[in-house]
């Protein structure tokens, strides 16, 4: 597939859109409650803290990202 090198530098310099930089600002909260547990809590309790801090997120999305950190990704 050929692409327009003008047309592929343009795209990458975009900003990132809202739900990017919402999975970014979650995932960096995910890993600061991981790390601050000593990576003892499970998904219920990150995500029992990321609600008190005012996440809306649900359980299975924090598992997901839960079980990404402590594989090191």
């Amino acid at each position: 597939m050929k692409i327009n090198s003008d047309c592929y530098y343009k795209w990458k310099k975009q900003p990132l859109g809202r739900r990017a930089l919402e999975g970014v600002h979650l995932k960096l909260a995910i890993t600061r409650v991981f790390k601050v547990s000593d990576k003892t809590y499970g998904s219920p309790r990150v995500h029992q803290e990321l609600k008190s801090e005012g996440f809306v997120v649900s359980r299975k999305k924090v598992a997901y990202k839960v079980k990404l950190e402590s594989n090191g990704k």
